[in-house]
């Protein structure tokens, strides 16, 4: 049969133990506190309440795992500084879905999925191949417009290989 351990406990707010024996706890449940004898006989206690998680806070230079990558993005000042941080530029902004480098390297040829070419943004990047998903089409943007690359179908079959194919190959 188990044994059950009791603390010194009181249930009255604000009481204190008036004696504890060296590695003797006393609680009082009112207040959450507990209480312990230090080495310089002294009752110490401390709250549990005082460690709540919506007041526990660090900076981030106190975060001593934290990488110098992983501190400018949490002391950015905005978004636009955390993309920056984060070497996005624009990316991070354009309404289609990043799917990747051709190179799989960090080359700035990102790729960047629409479901029309209507969907494209007015402005477009140069460092980017935009994805016309309804029409398997991919296009690039001139400066001035977008024009179509590579094979006229991104499927592959007789108009050549499949664009996934090609960027495979580079």
């Amino acid at each position: 049969m188990p044994t059950t351990v009791k603390i010194r406990r009181s249930g009255t707010a604000s009481a204190t133990p008036s004696a504890l024996e060296h590695g003797e706890l006393a609680l009082n449940y009112a207040d959450g506190k507990v209480f312990w004898k230090d080495a310089s006989n002294v009752i110490q206690s401390f709250t549990f309440q005082s460690y709540a998680l919506a007041s526990h806070t660090h900076t981030a230079s106190a975060i001593s795992d934290s990488t110098t990558a992983g501190r400018a993005l949490l002391t950015a000042a905005d978004a636009a500084a955390q993309r920056t941080s984060l070497g996005l530029g624009t990316l991070a902004t354009q309404s289609g879905t990043f799917s990747g480098t051709s190179s799989g390297t960090n080359t700035g040829d990102e790729v960047a999925e629409y479901a029309t070419t209507s969907a494209f943004p007015a402005t477009g990047s140069t460092t980017l191949l935009y994805l016309a998903t309804d029409a398997s089409r991919a296009y690039r943007w001139t400066g001035s417009q977008y024009v179509e690359v590579g094979p006229t179908s991104l499927s592959g079959g007789s108009s050549g290989p499949s664009l996934a194919l090609v960027l495979a190959l580079n």
